[in-house]
């Protein structure tokens, strides 16, 4: 009767929090059918699965979040459940539930999978069935293939949008350059009208020497 939603999210920002929000209202309403009642909803659990660091809670990898009373701290419904798993927060010394730290370390192995697999599967029998389907995606070429083609188009969509940005602040300053020089030419022009000193008026636009006597 419940509805879990797993992400897995390897850079993001402050605005992944209302992307999580979203999808788990959308779940939440697509439970209701046609000639349904509200009492026939389910219960939504977010689960979000990090690379990068996204609550203010520095030393604690997993957040949870419900709907509670802000002075008595009681829970309004069991049917919003919001977790963050912020994998760069963990380490050896993170307070967590053995199985949820169990996965942790799976999801952070960077080097001597069989050995840290070996100690994870005699620990958790359900990690033997994780490390099958991970053997299975690494040694099935077009899964490997299909991912690292996906992963690289992902990636060089960020890298154009970061360059489209950065040209458009480019073109911003420059246009600010040369709207403040504009307006410099006029005041120096409406400063030799009135006879003032051609270096005064240089000294104070910005303007060369040479470009207030074109003027």
């Amino acid at each position: 009767g419940e509805t879990v939603i797993i992400e897995i999210q390897r850079v993001g920002n402050k605005s992944f929090i209302y992307r999580g929000l979203y999808y788990w209202a959308k779940s939440y309403t697509a439970n209701l059918k046609a000639k349904n009642k509200y009492e026939d909803l389910n219960p939504v659990i977010s689960i979000n699965i990090l690379d990068f660091n996204l609550t203010e809670n520095k030393d604690k990898p997993h957040s949870c979040y419900f709907i509670k009373e802000f002075d008595t701290n009681e829970i309004l419904t069991n049917h919003f459940e919001m977790h963050f798993l912020e994998l760069k927060k963990f380490n050896e010394k993170s307070k967590l539930y053995e199985p949820l730290a169990d996965w942790f370390k799976f999801l952070n192995i960077k080097k001597d999978l069989e050995e840290t697999m070996k100690v994870l599967v005699e620990k958790n029998p359900i990690m033997k069935e994780i490390y099958d389907k991970y053997n299975k995606f690494v040694k099935d070429d077009n899964l490997t293939e299909g991912y690292t083609e996906w992963e690289e188009n992902y990636f060089r969509m960020l890298t154009l949008s970061e360059e489209r940005l950065q040209g458009k602040l480019e073109g911003l300053k420059e246009g600010i350059k040369e709207g403040i020089k504009e307006r410099n030419y006029e005041i120096a022009k409406n400063l030799k009208k009135s006879g003032l000193d051609i270096k005064f008026i240089s000294d104070n636009t910005g303007l060369s020497i040479d470009e207030v006597e074109k003027l």
